[in-house]
């Protein structure tokens, strides 16, 4: 289960994005609290609040390894995802409750 109790969003959860071949899922909270989540762990390693408008809709650019996202402010911009194979790599080597995070 992917919850508060294991880092996860305060606000109600409005999307998901799996990315399987990764193991990572995607999330985007209300208040645009986006968290990367090593899925069979149900860790989060890496997270950002998006500050520039409501995002409405979203897609994973593989090539980029970013997402796509459309907002309510009628534009389209890219967030950077951070390379997640390091990231779950420092997770393992990290203390218990070490969360990365990103801006």
């Amino acid at each position: 289960e992917l919850s508060q109790q294991s880092g996860g969003h305060l606000d109600p959860v409005s999307k998901v994005l799996i990315l399987p071949e990764q193991g990572f899922l995607v999330s985007l909270a209300v208040d645009n609290a986006i968290k990367v989540w090593d899925y069979p762990t149900a860790t989060v390693i890496w997270e950002m609040v998006h500050q520039h408008g409501e995002i409405t809709c979203w897609c994973y650019e593989e090539r980029k390894r970013g997402l796509v996202c459309g907002t309510e402010e009628r534009t389209i911009v890219t967030i950077d995802l951070p390379d997640l194979d390091q990231l779950r790599s420092r997770m393992r080597e990290a203390p218990p409750g070490m969360v990365s995070s990103g801006g």
